[in-house]
């Protein structure tokens, strides 16, 4: 059994305008994080790169659930010795099974990596072991309860805002209070999908809040990015600010000093 999201008759379709600009938005974000990569050089930047970009994949099986597969098979049937031969158009589930189970894999897979961004520091073997069970016991159950799933990507994405909001507080830089306000959006979208049960219009605020907290961050990537590029901070801590990372390896400046 699959239990389905609930949403108003009346934006049937129109969430997949809205995913189409999502997948737009996470596609730069994936793009402008490799650019930040490719710079320092950074593992926990490859991880937010990967994490952003199973989340983009993640939306396009969104949008294979939206749709249906026709096919067409011949039946013969037997009425008093005349037998009548005759086209039977079938409908198949399959695209939406696949991108039920592809949305749903592949947003925790990102919100995972997006995890271990800014918890990089627990990731020793027991640990990654029971991510890796915590992560199959959510999906199965997902199957049953859509609340569970959007629960598991608040719970993931709280905790990744939650150290966003300390480093912001220790660091005062207004790079990182937009990447902190930037995943709070995004935080709180999963909470009126949560509820979408109980309130079918919420599930169009959540798109709606979610989409903002794409765009969001995707214009604080391109602004640290464009800070980078004409000098006015360093590549090296252009990237901590996106990955947070206590790093003690020195960072290669512009100049080729080390920090």
């Amino acid at each position: 059994m699959v239990e389905l999201i609930f949403s108003p008759h009346w934006f049937y379709g129109k969430d997949i305008g809205i995913d189409v600009v999502s997948i737009l938005a996470l596609f730069l974000i994936t793009w402008y994080s490799f650019r930040l990569y490719r710079a320092a050089r950074d593992g926990r930047s490859a991880l937010f790169t990967i994490g952003f970009f199973s989340l983009m994949l993640s939306f396009l099986f969104k949008i294979l659930t939206n749709f249906e597969l026709y096919y067409s098979t011949i039946q013969t049937q037997t009425v008093e010795s005349i037998a009548f031969t005759y086209h039977v158009i079938n409908v198949s589930n399959i695209p939406f099974f696949l991108g039920f189970l592809g949305y749903r894999a592949l947003t925790f897979l990102g919100l995972a990596l997006l995890f271990l961004v800014y918890y990089k520091n627990r990731t020793d073997r027991v640990s990654l072991l029971l991510y890796a069970y915590f992560l199959f016991v959510a999906m199965y159950f997902t199957q049953f309860s859509y609340y569970v799933f959007f629960l598991t990507n608040f719970l993931f994405l709280a905790l990744i805002t939650r150290h966003l909001w300390k480093h912001c507080v220790e660091k005062n830089n207004r790079n990182t209070l937009c990447l902190a306000a930037s995943f709070t959006v995004i935080t709180v979208s999963q909470l009126f999908f949560t509820f979408t049960g109980m309130f079918e219009v919420l599930y169009v605020f959540g798109e709606l809040v979610q989409l903002i907290g794409y765009l969001l961050l995707l214009w604080t990537l391109i602004l640290i990015e464009r800070r980078a590029r004409f000098g006015a901070s360093s590549v090296g801590s252009s990237v901590r600010f996106v990955s947070s990372s206590h790093s003690k390896r020195g960072i290669v400046h512009h100049h080729g000093k080390k920090a």
